[in-house]
């Protein structure tokens, strides 16, 4: 009897020890995270499996976060034979990386993650993003060639943002418009609100997201808008629907002009990735904000941070247009430790050019929130991450 109780005692001695040691392993991850500037850490351990969901708001380019990430955890990484990382924004899990700590690099990439975010989604959040603003300046340039009158018209402003998350998926965003040159409307040469939104984004199960947004958006519209997407085959082919009803607003003189909301807009999309070549085609169709009913193809392109697409657009009465954009870094690499105030540049810079301007260049157009399930989503796929690490990284 004496005997069993001590081999009793000795069994759980070592369990308590055990777990003391897990316990101790994690929060030293936790911590080396969180002093590094990553966010919202979540950690969780089943026997040899260890669970880690972070945000990253330090890093411009989500791949070279990851790889940071891996390099810190694995320098304090202890007795675990298999390690998940979930990549969140706003809190909002997007996609899952698996780790081999005896190779040490990444295995497998993986879109739906459900599996994993339960294992982590209840713990409290360990350095919370919530209610940090950041002081965001970006750069915007208006251009348009061809009037043989006058070549070349440009623009170009100072866009200032304060931009912050009140709680899991919840954005607000405060855009202000400087103009520092322009040659187009007079009406554009004073400092006005650029995109004033809260937007509210979500990840239901089976890869299923939503988006909505509230506020005053581009192209002088206010409103609402509301976004759903559906991901399948790893996140590389999407099927998704775009509604809004806005009205018009525009400060001029020193007033507020605007109208009742009136116009609804609505368009379905489809997108299909081709990961070897980092390629995307999609499709959209609907009605735009000038009331046309029209079909936009694009073809994109990703080199690393770098982005490169070409467009067409097909309207009813036969009218056609196209053009290209593409998406550049901006510099810092990477920025300040996100902090209660922080200011920082724009992680890119995106423009658009249409061939044909005036009446047949409005067709097929959008407003924009400041927001987009693709904006939030493109540099976590897992086929685009998994390219990235294999030619630049492992």
């Amino acid at each position: 009897m004496v005997i069993k109780t001590f081999r009793l005692l000795v069994v759980l001695s070592f369990i308590f020890v055990g777990n003391i040691f897990a316990q101790n392993s994690m929060i030293k991850i936790s911590e080396v995270l969180s002093n590094h500037g990553f966010e919202n850490i979540r950690i969780n351990a089943e026997d040899s499996t260890l669970y880690i969901s972070y945000e990253n708001r330090l890093y411009r380019f989500e791949a070279n976060a990851l790889n940071n990430a891996t390099k810190l955890v694995d320098e304090v990484l202890h007795d675990y034979k298999e390690l998940y990382f979930i990549i969140v924004n706003r809190n909002v899990p997007l996609s899952v990386f698996k780790y081999n700590v005896n190779e040490k690099k990444i295995i497998d990439f993986i879109f739906e993650v459900d599996e994993y975010w339960n294992k982590v989604k209840n713990k409290e959040p360990i350095n919370s993003s919530n209610l940090k603003f950041d002081l965001v300046v970006k750069p915007d340039f208006k251009g348009e060639f061809g009037d043989y009158s006058n070549p070349v018209q440009a623009q170009f402003n100072l866009l200032p943002e304060i931009n912050t998350t009140i709680f899991t998926g919840l954005n607000f965003s405060y855009e202000t418009i400087v103009p520092l040159y322009n040659e187009f409307s007079a009406l554009e040469d004073s400092v006005r609100p650029g995109i004033i939104s809260l937007s509210q984004f979500i990840r239901l199960p089976n890869s299923f997201f939503l988006l909505g947004s509230v506020g005053y958006f581009s192209n002088n519209r206010y409103g609402v808008d509301f976004e759903a997407k559906k991901y399948y085959t790893n996140g590389n082919y999407s099927v998704g629907l775009n509604f809004g009803y806005t009205g018009y607003a525009q400060l001029m003189f020193g007033k507020v002009f605007y109208s009742e909301p009136y116009l609804i807009t609505g368009n379905i999309n489809t997108e299909y990735r081709i990961p070897e070549y980092d390629l995307t085609l999609g499709i959209t169709g609907g009605k735009f904000i000038y009331k046309d009913m029209s079909l936009r193809f694009d073809v994109n392109r990703q080199f690393g941070e770098i982005e490169i697409g070409f467009f067409a657009i097909y309207s009813e009465g036969g009218n056609y247009n196209g053009g290209f954009n593409f998406v550049i870094p901006l510099f810092p690499a990477k920025h300040l430790k996100p902090n209660i105030v922080r200011i920082k540049t724009s992680e890119n810079y995106r423009w658009e050019y249409r061939v044909r301007g005036l009446i047949p260049g409005q067709r097929g157009r959008s407003y924009k929130t400041g927001n987009s399930i693709n904006s939030l989503l493109e540099k976590t796929n897992p086929s685009f991450i998994k390219n990235y690490l294999q030619k630049y990284i492992n």
